[in-house]
Protein backbone atom coordinates (compact mmCIF):
# COMPACT_ATOMS: atom_id res chain seq x y z
CA UNK A 1 0.00 0.00 0.00
CA UNK A 2 1.09 3.16 -0.95
CA UNK A 3 0.94 5.69 1.90
CA UNK A 4 -1.58 8.74 1.12
CA UNK A 5 0.86 11.98 0.86
CA UNK A 6 0.31 13.82 3.53
CA UNK A 7 -1.70 17.45 4.17
CA UNK A 8 0.01 19.93 3.08
CA UNK A 9 0.33 22.82 5.94
CA UNK A 10 -0.28 25.84 5.53
CA UNK A 11 2.94 28.46 4.59
CA UNK A 12 3.91 30.08 7.27
CA UNK A 13 6.14 33.62 7.18
CA UNK A 14 9.48 31.78 7.64
CA UNK A 15 8.53 29.19 4.68
CA UNK A 16 7.80 32.64 2.15
CA UNK A 17 10.82 34.15 3.71
CA UNK A 18 13.16 31.15 3.01
CA UNK A 19 11.29 31.20 0.02
CA UNK A 20 11.86 34.59 -0.98
CA UNK A 21 15.76 34.25 0.32
CA UNK A 22 16.10 31.50 -2.92
CA UNK A 23 14.14 33.02 -5.34
CA UNK A 24 16.66 36.07 -4.31
CA UNK A 25 19.61 34.31 -4.49
CA UNK A 26 18.73 32.81 -7.78
CA UNK A 27 18.46 35.95 -9.06
CA UNK A 28 21.75 37.69 -8.12
CA UNK A 29 23.64 34.07 -8.92
CA UNK A 30 21.95 34.64 -12.29
CA UNK A 31 22.61 38.90 -12.60
CA UNK A 32 26.39 37.87 -11.51
CA UNK A 33 26.48 35.41 -14.51
CA UNK A 34 25.25 37.81 -16.76
CA UNK A 35 27.39 40.57 -15.29
CA UNK A 36 30.70 38.43 -15.24
CA UNK A 37 30.26 36.94 -19.15
CA UNK A 38 30.36 40.76 -20.14
CA UNK A 39 33.09 41.85 -17.69
CA UNK A 40 34.72 38.67 -19.29
CA UNK A 41 33.26 39.79 -23.07
CA UNK A 42 34.78 43.43 -22.64
CA UNK A 43 37.97 42.36 -21.65
CA UNK A 44 38.59 40.32 -24.83
CA UNK A 45 37.47 43.24 -26.85
CA UNK A 46 39.86 45.27 -24.64
CA UNK A 47 42.57 42.83 -25.13
CA UNK A 48 42.29 42.55 -28.81
CA UNK A 49 41.94 46.08 -28.96
CA UNK A 50 44.80 46.38 -26.66
CA UNK A 51 46.83 43.78 -28.81
CA UNK A 52 46.12 45.46 -32.26
CA UNK A 53 47.21 48.58 -30.63
CA UNK A 54 50.26 47.63 -29.60
CA UNK A 55 51.34 45.58 -32.62
CA UNK A 56 50.34 48.99 -34.81
CA UNK A 57 52.46 50.71 -32.06
CA UNK A 58 55.50 48.17 -32.17
CA UNK A 59 55.36 48.59 -36.10
CA UNK A 60 55.57 51.92 -36.04
CA UNK A 61 58.16 52.23 -33.72
CA UNK A 62 60.27 49.63 -35.85
CA UNK A 63 59.50 51.94 -38.67
CA UNK A 64 60.77 55.39 -36.97
CA UNK A 65 64.17 53.35 -35.54
CA UNK A 66 64.91 52.02 -39.04
CA UNK A 67 64.68 55.48 -40.23
CA UNK A 68 66.33 56.65 -37.20
CA UNK A 69 69.19 54.29 -37.74
CA UNK A 70 69.07 55.01 -41.62
CA UNK A 71 69.23 58.74 -40.65
CA UNK A 72 72.02 58.67 -38.29
CA UNK A 73 74.24 56.17 -40.59
CA UNK A 74 73.78 58.68 -43.67
CA UNK A 75 75.04 61.55 -41.40
CA UNK A 76 77.81 60.03 -39.57
CA UNK A 77 78.83 59.34 -43.59
CA UNK A 78 78.19 62.55 -44.18
CA UNK A 79 80.53 63.69 -41.02
CA UNK A 80 82.90 61.18 -41.82
CA UNK A 81 83.51 62.35 -45.45
CA UNK A 82 83.57 66.11 -43.81
CA UNK A 83 86.21 65.21 -41.41
CA UNK A 84 88.13 63.72 -44.33
CA UNK A 85 88.06 66.72 -46.46
CA UNK A 86 88.92 69.09 -43.16
CA UNK A 87 91.88 66.89 -42.62
CA UNK A 88 92.99 66.87 -45.90
CA UNK A 89 92.17 70.75 -46.18
CA UNK A 90 94.84 70.85 -42.65
CA UNK A 91 97.27 68.99 -44.15
CA UNK A 92 97.27 71.05 -48.02
CA UNK A 93 97.24 74.36 -45.51
CA UNK A 94 100.31 73.18 -43.29
CA UNK A 95 102.19 72.53 -46.33
CA UNK A 96 101.31 75.92 -47.84
CA UNK A 97 102.29 77.31 -45.00
CA UNK A 98 105.57 75.62 -45.03
CA UNK A 99 106.26 76.88 -48.59
CA UNK A 100 105.12 80.40 -48.01
CA UNK A 101 107.49 79.97 -44.83
CA UNK A 102 110.28 79.08 -46.73
CA UNK A 103 109.57 81.85 -49.02
CA UNK A 104 109.57 84.61 -46.19
CA UNK A 105 112.77 83.15 -44.98
CA UNK A 106 114.79 83.31 -48.55
CA UNK A 107 112.36 86.78 -48.69
CA UNK A 108 114.45 88.42 -46.04
CA UNK A 109 117.62 86.94 -47.38
CA UNK A 110 116.66 89.05 -51.09
CA UNK A 111 117.89 92.08 -52.83
CA UNK A 112 117.03 93.29 -55.64
CA UNK A 113 120.19 94.79 -57.62
CA UNK A 114 119.80 96.80 -60.91
CA UNK A 115 122.44 96.50 -63.84
CA UNK A 116 122.57 95.21 -67.44
CA UNK A 117 123.23 91.67 -68.24
CA UNK A 118 122.61 90.73 -71.89
CA UNK A 119 120.26 87.16 -71.93
CA UNK A 120 122.14 84.66 -74.39
CA UNK A 121 120.39 83.35 -76.84
CA UNK A 122 118.60 79.33 -75.82
CA UNK A 123 119.15 76.71 -77.72
CA UNK A 124 115.57 76.81 -78.61
CA UNK A 125 116.14 80.80 -79.80
CA UNK A 126 114.73 82.51 -77.15
CA UNK A 127 116.65 84.37 -75.09
CA UNK A 128 118.05 83.18 -71.17
CA UNK A 129 117.45 85.55 -68.82
CA UNK A 130 117.67 82.98 -65.76
CA UNK A 131 121.68 82.53 -66.51
CA UNK A 132 121.83 86.41 -67.01
CA UNK A 133 120.26 87.09 -63.69
CA UNK A 134 122.66 84.55 -61.95
CA UNK A 135 125.64 86.16 -63.96
CA UNK A 136 124.41 89.23 -62.74
CA UNK A 137 123.89 88.36 -59.03
CA UNK A 138 127.29 86.67 -58.89
CA UNK A 139 128.94 89.59 -60.18
CA UNK A 140 127.01 91.61 -56.89
CA UNK A 141 128.79 89.20 -54.40
CA UNK A 142 125.20 86.55 -54.38
CA UNK A 143 124.74 83.16 -54.86
CA UNK A 144 121.95 82.58 -57.46
CA UNK A 145 119.42 84.82 -58.35
CA UNK A 146 116.25 85.45 -60.52
CA UNK A 147 115.16 88.01 -63.34
CA UNK A 148 113.15 90.79 -61.56
CA UNK A 149 112.61 93.00 -65.28
CA UNK A 150 114.08 92.42 -68.30
CA UNK A 151 113.91 94.45 -71.32
CA UNK A 152 114.48 94.12 -75.07
CA UNK A 153 115.97 96.60 -77.41
CA UNK A 154 116.81 96.59 -81.65
CA UNK A 155 120.20 96.18 -82.34
CA UNK A 156 120.93 97.34 -85.88
CA UNK A 157 124.22 98.53 -87.78
CA UNK A 158 124.01 102.42 -89.30
CA UNK A 159 124.12 101.07 -92.45
CA UNK A 160 121.16 98.96 -91.60
CA UNK A 161 119.80 102.12 -90.54
CA UNK A 162 120.51 104.28 -92.75
CA UNK A 163 119.40 101.51 -96.13
CA UNK A 164 116.73 100.78 -93.78
CA UNK A 165 117.37 97.45 -94.30
CA UNK A 166 116.15 95.09 -91.17
CA UNK A 167 117.40 92.07 -92.33
CA UNK A 168 120.93 93.04 -90.57
CA UNK A 169 119.16 94.15 -87.17
CA UNK A 170 118.63 91.70 -83.89
CA UNK A 171 116.72 91.84 -81.27
CA UNK A 172 118.50 91.93 -77.68
CA UNK A 173 116.95 91.26 -74.25
CA UNK A 174 118.96 92.46 -71.14
CA UNK A 175 118.20 91.73 -67.26
CA UNK A 176 117.91 94.91 -65.85
CA UNK A 177 117.02 94.28 -62.22
CA UNK A 178 117.23 90.82 -60.79
CA UNK A 179 116.24 89.10 -57.10
CA UNK A 180 119.39 88.02 -55.21
CA UNK A 181 120.31 85.70 -52.67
Amino acid sequence: MVAPPSPRKPEGFLDALDRWGREMKAKVEEANAKWRRSVEETNAKLKASADETNAKLKATVDENNAKLKASVEENNARWREFNERSEQAAKEAAARQKEAAEAFKNLANTRIVEGRQVCEPAPNGSPDCQAAAELMCKGKGFAIGKSADITTTRKCSARALLQRDESECRTETFVVKAACQ
